[in-house]
């Protein structure tokens, strides 16, 4: 099956603000951090030093940027990291006037074939005043047990949980955290989840602590273990404010800035930041339609027979499949992943033709390629699965696969190139403009030098 990318289509921007990761004050109240960077050290300064253990090992994040921490669920249910967190941070239960927040990031990952997790998804085990924190599969809720006041009663359990599907899919990192203040009455306690910086579920009810004794990182309280990668946990003992979680949920090496080709063409001025700062954008779940199809290919055409000028352009294969494209009745009728397919491979032979490969400057650093068919085709990104050839092609899966850009690739094989001949680099013009659509006349700058002079 098909990745989805996080890029919207042509008549779509993508301005997504990350905060700056200044954490001189959100460290106060730091009981413990475990980046979990290749270690299960506690990089707050207090010592809590946790214990990996078997079935649990660090692995390269997916992203490139150093080492997570990974865990097996599998028949032992052993790996996670054990923290000896002093009886002192834990409350207690049925405690009144807790305050404490935490936070991790997490990804949920079975495509390298390990064992799948059924049912939950275990998080962590016996943070400070909860049971657990662990991820309802069926459901794609966040939840936890404390205890509830109900009729002057204070030994019922409750289950706090963030909104349905707050994490939607496997393969992508989310940020999650919670506050927690504990009362008898909703006017001061309260429980919140947040996904991704943003509140997701608030509870106002009574809600009280729950005895805990233990703290693991990846398992819950019987060592139910996950399969899944963690990394960046924190907990505090006081309750973070709004700003300070989405500033933790603003690490851009989980949560990169989305990118797009210029070549997609997206007009400045509007904004779908919430949507992006949340989640996958609703739209990429919806079915791609044969006039998007047909239309991102146009555009991708045209891109190949400018940036490839000198060594044919797009291609006569290519220049055949866009030319045959007509507007017909058809067009608002869902594409299927074979036409997808079919499509976008005529790309990637000529990719494969000229040599841009994965290695490449400007080829998306995630676009994972599998072989296509053995022996003869070059490497598409995507298993040869011909029995899902009629299944529909998503919006998603459309946008990931014209997300690529030549545009700096062929700039490394030629400094001096000038495929505008205006007497500008190219290079030169897209390090100063962005493009190469100026001319050698305009005054960028304003300052009376014309960018030929300068």
């Amino acid at each position: 099956m098909l990745k989805s990318k996080t890029l919207f289509l042509c008549s779509l921007v993508i301005t997504l603000f990350m905060g700056a990761n200044g954490f001189a004050a959100i460290d106060d109240g730091l009981i413990g951090y475990w980046p979990l960077n290749g270690d299960a050290l506690d990089a707050s300064g207090n010592d809590f030093h946790g214990t990996v253990l078997t079935g649990a090992s660090f692995v390269s994040n997916p992203s490139g940027d150093g080492q997570v921490l990974q865990t097996l669920k599998g028949v032992a249910n052993t790996g996670h990291v054990s923290v000896g967190l002093p009886s002192a941070y834990h409350p207690g239960n049925q405690v009144v006037g807790h305050k404490g927040s935490g936070s991790f990031w997490v990804m949920f990952d079975d495509r390298d074939g390990r064992v799948g997790a059924e049912g939950w998804q275990a998080m962590l085990g016996e943070p400070p005043g909860l049971l657990y924190v662990s991820r309802n599969n069926s459901k794609s809720n966040v939840y936890t047990m404390v205890k509830r006041v109900e009729k002057s009663s204070t030994n019922k359990n409750h289950w706090p949980q963030s909104t349905n599907a707050s994490i939607k899919r496997d393969g992508v990192w989310y940020h999650i955290a919670w506050t927690f203040h504990s009362h008898n009455s909703g006017a001061t306690g309260f429980f919140r989840w947040y996904v991704n910086g943003l509140l997701s579920k608030e509870y106002t009810s009574g809600v009280q602590t729950i005895g805990t004794s233990d703290f693991r990182i990846g398992a819950d309280y019987t060592n139910q273990a996950s399969t899944g990668k963690m990394a960046e946990v924190r907990l505090y003992d006081r309750i973070l404010n709004a700003a300070e979680i989405a500033e933790l949920a603003s690490l851009e090496q989980f949560n990169p800035v989305p990118t797009y080709p210029a070549w997609w063409g997206i007009p400045e001025g509007d904004s779908l930041q919430a949507d992006y700062a949340t989640a996958i954008p609703a739209e990429d779940y919806s079915p791609a339609l044969l006039g998007q199809l047909k239309y991102m290919a146009g555009k991708a055409r045209d891109e190949l027979d400018a940036v490839l000028a000198p060594v044919g352009g797009a291609g006569p294969e290519i220049d055949a499949l866009a030319d045959g494209f007509v507007v017909g009745p058809t067009d608002g009728s869902p594409a299927n992943l074979g036409q997808l397919k079919h499509v976008s491979s005529k790309f990637f032979d000529r990719f494969a033709a000229v040599g841009f490969t994965p290695d490449s400057a400007g080829w998306p650093a995630d676009l994972i390629l599998d072989k296509g068919t053995p022996d003869t085709s070059p490497l598409y990104p995507w298993m040869n699965d011909s029995a899902e050839a009629y299944s529909p092609a998503l919006l998603g899966q459309l946008k990931y696969l014209f997300a690529w850009d030549l545009t700096e690739w062929v700039q490394s094989l030629n400094p001096f190139l000038d495929q505008d001949y205006d007497g500008l680099f190219d290079s030169w013009e897209i390090s100063n403009f962005g493009s190469t659509d100026r001319g050698p006349y305009d005054d960028q700058d304003g300052d009376g030098a014309t960018d030929f002079y300068e």
